[in-house]
Formats: structure tokens, C-alpha cells, sequence
């Protein structure tokens, strides 16, 4: 009304008075106005990191987000009642369902604050029980599954959207069994940002018929053409692995200022027909460098990243079945396995693992350390670990050939995330390596401190480190590395140890026992 005009501040702005003006107002046309966006328009650009580490600008158009959002908004059950936590950085394209989705349905949506942003399982756990909506990675599933008893749910249908990683059936398992969340759907949700966000949806409901390790990520969405194809670009038979081709209308322009980059990743779809040339659509595939395999029934399983297939001794290694497999261990709840090459042509798996609370209450923990998204988190020790280490060995060779064992366990509190709620792999420390302390038996002869000195050399340990009793394996050794091990002991002692005598006596007081053996063999000839 005309009093509040008084009291707003001076613009130059044209102020309309509506009780004085309406008869102006009421006489105008009450269509919409004609929008100057269209489908092709870019609707805006998220940077994500890559395999250089330099990070590349995907460029998304209008009828890229409306499409993702109208299959969304169709295929996700959103209660009008509830709300939507928006808790992650508008720099993650996770936060375009958590924004949008909520605002075409007439959802309420809640916006953390920007403090909380980098590390949001506070706010998701304070507002979990108010939520009818929120979209959620896999690491921050798990975590939040050690407080699900603390929630007092109401029978509000409620939808959990996961996406961002691979989603492993040990972080489903206590949702899916309470009886608070019997009314939620859970969703797991596979896309490339190059994707727009989404293309391709799994509704999880019983799991206990799958025998894989990794939840499905679904069929694709609509409009929408996912390929699993060879080097060749040749589609696989069910169950062989391949990379995964995403085409269709969800598909970005490119990279901003990289047309290099844009024409290696975005390639000419060589499945597209005469109707689509003439329409001028489904004429590229986005090239993900993920791998999957179609299952039975026509769902596709996620098998992890091409960059995390790395060789081991000439040996093709996926971390992310190494991973699988260890998350299968009853005291562990999660685990995230890397590759360290501290000396030149010497890679190392490394496994950092999360045990389960009834474990980890009587472990100490070491300094704190800092992710980049500056949460905190810290090494665990203490004297349960070394049989703990053994067992989890012993658990991934029944399954594992020996080059997948890694030669390290690192014990945290936590597994460091990034800003974008990832695992934040760079952040993981060094293994601490202390050698055999907990067993060491020092030299008690010279050839002994010489056999410890060349397992020291050999293995890049520091001197001292190494006991007459430390397995050469158990220490980080392998089978290129025992070769090495051999050349420096027959050269040092002028003697013949062979590797299988390595294998056999893994040592430094085993290969002694065998230089006695043969001095008495070659003094008083064979019994």
C-alpha cells in the first residue's frame, strides 16, 4: 500500500502500488511471459577434477537440466509434505537434484549453512527425522549408519537418493533391516557430471538374493542410452566387463575452452541410424572411464574406475574388488585401497580400513590429521592390530591371488572426505612403517646383520628395522622383489639361494639356518 512505499529506501527502481494501481494490473494479459531461454541455452558450467588433476568446466544446456529434472521429479516418490536438505556445495553437481528437484514439486527446502558444508553429517543427522528428500554419497551413508537408532521416524514416505560412488551392499544393510525406515525408498543413482547429474537408476529394495558385492546401478533413465563396449567400441556379452558410453539428452555440450579434450571424450556414436542423423540427435557418446557389466536381468553393475586399474608385477589389479573383499570382514566397516610407488617400478597396495566400534574403543589414536575439506581424522594402533593384519590377509587370500594382498594396513578412525563428499585419496597417509617392531629379535651373528641389511636395501626400509624373524612377504616383499633379494644374497655370500628357497624360508634366521645346512652338507656330506 501507499504507507509502505514511504518507508522503502530510494531507487531508481519503478515502484507499483498494487491496491492503487489493480485496475491497471487486472486489465494487462494474464499469460505467461514469452521465455527468451531455450533448450540449447547453457543453463551453467560445474568444474570436476579429472586423471590430470587439472580440473575441466562441463558445459550443461537448459534441455540437459529439464530433462534430468523431469525424470527425476517422475521417477523419484517426493512427499509434498516434508523437506529437502541442500548440504552440499553448488560446485558439486549433486546439489542440482537437492536445489531444483525440491523447488518444481513445491517441496520445502533447508540450505546448511556454508560452514557446514565441508563436512555436513551433523546437519544431516540433526534434520534427518524432518527430511522427506535428500541426496546422499556412499561414504556418507556409511556413516550415518552408526546413529540410525537415535531416529525416531514417523511413517512419512521418505526417499534417499545415493549417488556419487560406488554403493557396496555392507552400507545398505541397516537401513534396509530397520524398521523406522521400512517406509523409505532407497534409489541409487549412477551419472557423470558429462551426463547432466543422472542417467541411470537402481530402486533398491531386497538385496539378499544379489551375489554380487556392489549394488546395481539400474537401467538407464529415459531418453537415455547406455552402452557397455570394448577397446573396440564393440557392445560385450553379459557379465564380461567394459567401459561404460552414455548418450542421449542428458548429454553436455563438452569442456569449456577445451576442444581437445571435448573431441576425446565426446565421440561420434557409432550405433546412431539414418532417423537420428536427419534429427540431428544421439550423435555423440560420452566416454566415462568407468567400467560395469550388464547383469541377467538387464541391470548393469558398477566395477569401478579404468584409472583404478593399475598392474601389480605385470598383473591387472582393480582396487575396487580388493575394497569389495575386505569390506566383507566382519570387523571391518569400511575400507579404501590405494597404490604407493615410493621407489621407482616398486608399487605397494595399501589398505586403509575402518573397523566397527566394538574394535576401534580399545585402540589409541595418533596425531590428528587434516582431509582437504579440513576434516579431522587419525591413525589407530594398538597391540590387537598385528593378528588383526594376519586375519585380514588371511581373509583376502581365500579369495585374492597374492599380488591383490596389499603389503600394508593402515588403521583409521575415519576415512577422509573431500569438499564433494568423496573419498579424498590423497589425503591418506603414508603407511607409518615401524618394521617388525612388534616381534623384533636383533642379528645375533654377522651373517645375520648382513642377511637383515639386504632385506632392508631391498624392501626400502629403514636400517634397523628389519629382525631375524621378519617374513619377507608380510613386510611389503613380493616376487619381483624377492628375485632382486636372491641376486643380492648369492652375491654378497657367494652362495646359491634359490626363490623358492625365499618362499619357503621368508627369514632372515631361515636362509641363516640353510648357509649352516649346506656348510654341513659340504663338511660331512648328505646322511
Amino acid at each position: 500500500d501507499m504507507e509502505s512505499i514511504d518507508k522503502l529506501p530510494t531507487t531508481f527502481a519503478r515502484l507499483i502500488c498494487l491496491d492503487e494501481e489493480w485496475e491497471k494490473i487486472n486489465a494487462l494479459s494474464s499469460s505467461n511471459l514469452l521465455s527468451l531461454t531455450h533448450p540449447h541455452h547453457l543453463a551453467y558450467a560445474i568444474y570436476t577434477s579429472g586423471s590430470t588433476g587439472k580440473p575441466k568446466g562441463v558445459l550443461i544446456d537448459q534441455g540437459n537440466l529439464l530433462h534430468y529434472i523431469n525424470n527425476s521429479k517422475a521417477t523419484y516418490p517426493l512427499s509434498h509434505e516434508g523437506a529437502t536438505l541442500l548440504h552440499s556445495s553448488i560446485a558439486f553437481d549433486m546439489s542440482i537434484t537437492s536445489l531444483f528437484l525440491p523447488l518444481v514439486i513445491g517441496n520445502t527446502l533447508h540450505i546448511a549453512s556454508a560452514q557446514i558444508q565441508g563436512d555436513s553429517l551433523e546437519e544431516i543427522n540433526n534434520k534427518l527425522s524432518q527430511l522427506s528428500a535428500i541426496k546422499l554419497t556412499p561414504t556418507q551413508l556409511g556413516a550415518l549408519k552408526e546413529t540410525l537408532s537415535t531416529h525416531v521416524m514417523d511413517n512419512r514416505e521418505r526417499c534417499f537418493i545415493i549417488g556419487g560412488e560406488n554403493l557396496l551392499k555392507e552400507d545398505l544393510s541397516p537401513w534396509l533391516n530397520n524398521q523406522a525406515f521400512a517406509y523409505a525408498t532407497l534409489l541409487n543413482e549412477y551419472g557423470p557430471t558429462e551426463a547432466t547429474v543422472g542417467c541411470c537408476v537402481f530402486e533398491i529394495s531386497d538385496l539378499e538374493s544379489s551375489l554380487q558385492a556392489s549394488v546395481p546401478i539400474g537401467r538407464p533413465i529415459s531418453n537415455t542410452q547406455i552402452y557397455i563396449l570394448d577397446s573396440n567400441l564393440n557392445p560385450v556379452p553379459i557379465g564380461v566387463t567394459g567401459e561404460i558410453y552414455v548418450g542421449g539428452a542428458g548429454l553436455a555440450r563438452g569442456y569449456l575452452n577445451k576442444p581437445d579434450l571435448t573431441a576425446d571424450k565426446f565421440v561420434p556414436n557409432p550405433f546412431a541410424n539414418e532417423e537420428n542423423v536427419k534429427e540431428g540427435k544421439s550423435l555423440r557418446l560420452y566416454r566415462t572411464g568407468d567400467l560395469a557389466r550388464f547383469l541377467p536381468d538387464g541391470n548393469i553393475e558398477f566395477l569401478g574406475r579404468i584409472d583404478d586399474q593399475v598392474k601389480i608385477r605385470g598383473f591387472r589389479v582393480e582396487l575396487g574388488e580388493i575394497e569389495s573383499a575386505l569390506s566383507q570382514y566382519g570387523d571391518v566397516k569400511q575400507a579404501v585401497v590405494t597404490v604407493r610407488e615410493d621407489q621407482p617400478s616398486d608399487k605397494k597396495l595399501i589398505a586403509y580400513v575402518i573397523l566397527q566400534e566394538s574394535l576401534t574403543s580399545s585402540l589409541v589414536k595418533g596425531p590428528t590429521l587434516l582431509s582437504s575439506s579440513q576434516q579431522e581424522f587419525t591413525i589407530l594402533s594398538g597391540d590387537i592390530l598385528p593378528a588383526l593384519t594376519e586375519a585380514l590377509r588371511n581373509h583376502l587370500a581365500r579369495s585374492l591371488p597374492d599380488y591383490m594382498i596389499p603389503s600394508f594396513f593402515v588403521f583409521l578412525n575415519k576415512i577422509p572426505f573431500t569438499a564433494n563428499a568423496k573419498v579424498d585419496r590423497k589425503s591418506l597417509p603414508a603407511p607409518d612403517f615401524n618394521g617388525d617392531a612388534d616381534s623384533y629379535v636383533a642379528p645375533r651373528n654377522e651373517t645375520e646383520s648382513e642377511l637383515c641389511s639386504i632385506w632392508e636395501e631391498v624392501l626400502g626400509l629403514p636400517s634397523g628395522s628389519v629382525g631375524i624373524h621378519g617374513d619377507f612377504f608380510k613386510l611389503g616383499g613380493n616376487s619381483l622383489l624377492a628375485i632382486r633379494l636372491v641376486s643380492k644374497i648369492n652375491t654378497a655370500f657367494s652362495r646359491h639361494v634359490s626363490l623358492q628357497d625365499i618362499i619357503k624360508r621368508n627369514s632372515v634366521s631361515e636362509i641363516s639356518s640353510l648357509f649352516q645346512e649346506t656348510v654341513e652338507i659340504l663338511e660331512y656330506g648328505e646322511i
